[in-house]
């Protein structure tokens, strides 16, 4: 949840000697990295949560996925300058599967989180994250909570999301 005193990062910094050195590998503008994931078995492959700037709409949101370490990133989801990635977990059976929760957002620091769009929801990619497509059967509905940022429905170890008629 974003609240009037976080802080903001500069990009993704990457360590091939276990933290002695770091060097800067882009997304400058993402400002808040919800989440990082390198595939299992090519640490090349490193996807990238963007959630955004916390207080204005901007283009670095989404979905990034790099194939190359870090040293170029493809923007593979997005959806508008208000709606950024709050999380991205692989299925650790099958890294090509895919699930990132969408949040559209945007706060004032006089607020306190509760402007939420329609935009925000679950999507899933089946090819290592260069196409994806929003689950919408099964979940639940605004009235349910749907939109309020929360990306508990993939977990820390991946559970897979439960719906009811089909992802």
């Amino acid at each position: 949840m974003h609240r009037p005193d976080l802080a903001v990062g500069d990009g993704m910094f990457k360590s091939t000697n276990g933290g002695t050195s770091w060097e800067h590998i882009g997304l400058d503008d993402v400002q808040q990295v919800s989440r990082v994931i390198v595939h299992p078995t090519n640490p090349d492959v490193v996807y990238v949560a963007g959630l955004g700037h916390p207080y204005g709409a901007n283009e670095m949101r989404g979905i990034f996925k790099s194939v190359n370490g870090g040293k170029t990133w493809n923007k593979t989801l997005y959806i508008d300058r208000h709606t950024g990635a709050i999380q991205v977990e692989m299925d650790p059976n099958d890294p090509n599967i895919l699930f990132a929760a969408m949040w559209e957002h945007q706060e004032g620091p006089w607020e306190n989180a509760k402007f939420s769009g329609p935009n925000s929801g679950l999507y899933k990619s089946t090819d290592g994250g260069d196409t994806w497509r929003k689950i919408e059967k099964g979940l639940p509905g605004a009235e349910e909570g749907r939109g309020k940022g929360r990306g508990g429905a993939i977990g820390q170890q991946f559970k897979a999301p439960v719906c009811h008629g089909g992802c």
